[in-house]
């Protein structure tokens, strides 16, 4: 696993850094993973540790927490509001709040039936989509938040972060635009992240499409989209996309993917065309 040296504790909002200290410390008494993911994981790996801009600021902290048993979820969420600066949502069971902090804690690994969803105890009829999350895990950097006490925590990549986006837009559509928007920001700035320099090196073959710098991003997003999923998920991945870029689609995701100032939906479209197609190819012939 990877761990960046940067130190970041000074980029992040004080509030979201004690959330992430706090959870850090609970769950590595009970011995049990944890992973930042969402808009804060976004916010970490791009403006904090490459200074690009991001979209939309938040306030809301998502997590990943793999668990075995649902009494290891109660003991994390218990644990949390022992600390009296938690509250527990009245309506919805994943949520804590902290002084204007939104916490959602998904819970994800053996107790998924099946595969990618969770039912919520005890009457187990609310159901909740998980799909990436272990992609996430197991390809997440270790990022210091802290110098004292000193904290790492795990962070979804970007890679892992396009895949939960994409899942959640097609698994709540119409409701998670902004997942779509979200999905938009991964394709074009991917490539700002480090990752320029492989035009050079081991992606020199897109040097010859004449790409430009967004959709040479988009394809290299999709690239390692490819490396980190399994089979399955990666069918899942382009089961999506080849229904949203079919001729006779409804065009669903490339219209959520649009600001209100988009001077061409052709572009958008290349985008996804570009990222369907560093999923699908295969680079070792």
């Amino acid at each position: 696993m990877r761990s960046f040296s940067k130190n970041i504790s000074n980029k992040l909002d004080p509030a979201i850094a004690k959330v992430l200290i706090d959870l850090a410390e609970i769950t590595a008494k009970h011995a049990l993973p944890f992973l930042v993911v969402g808009a804060v994981a976004r916010d970490i790996v791009f403006g904090a540790l490459y200074d690009i801009p991001t979209t939309r600021a938040t306030l809301d902290v998502d997590l990943g927490l793999r668990i075995n048993t649902w009494d290891d979820f109660e003991c994390v969420v218990n644990d949390l509001v022992n600390l009296k600066s938690y509250q527990k949502d009245r309506k919805q069971i994943q949520r804590l709040n902290s002084s204007g902090i939104i916490i959602d804690i998904i819970p994800f690994g053996p107790l998924e039936n099946p595969a990618g969803s969770i039912s919520w105890p005890p009457s187990f009829d609310m159901v909740m989509k998980t799909a990436g999350f272990d992609e996430a895990l197991r390809t997440a950097i270790d990022v210091r938040i802290s110098n004292d006490p000193e904290v790492l925590v795990k962070v979804s990549m970007p890679a892992a972060l396009a895949v939960m986006k994409l899942c959640a837009w097609k698994d709540d559509y119409p409701k998670r635009k902004k997942d779509a928007l979200d999905l938009r920001y991964l394709l074009t700035k991917y490539i700002s992240a480090g990752n320029d320099v492989r035009l050079y090196s081991s992606d020199e073959d897109l040097l010859a499409e004449h790409l430009d710098y967004d959709l040479a991003s988009a394809r290299l997003l999709g690239r390692d989209v490819q490396d980190i999923c399994t089979p399955a998920m990666r069918s899942t991945m382009l089961g999506i996309l080849a229904e949203e870029l079919s001729n006779n689609s409804a065009l669903r995701l490339l219209g959520d993917m649009m600001n209100y100032d988009e001077p061409s939906a052709e572009s958008v479209f290349q985008l996804l065309k570009q990222f369907q197609r560093g999923i699908e190819e295969n680079r070792n012939q």
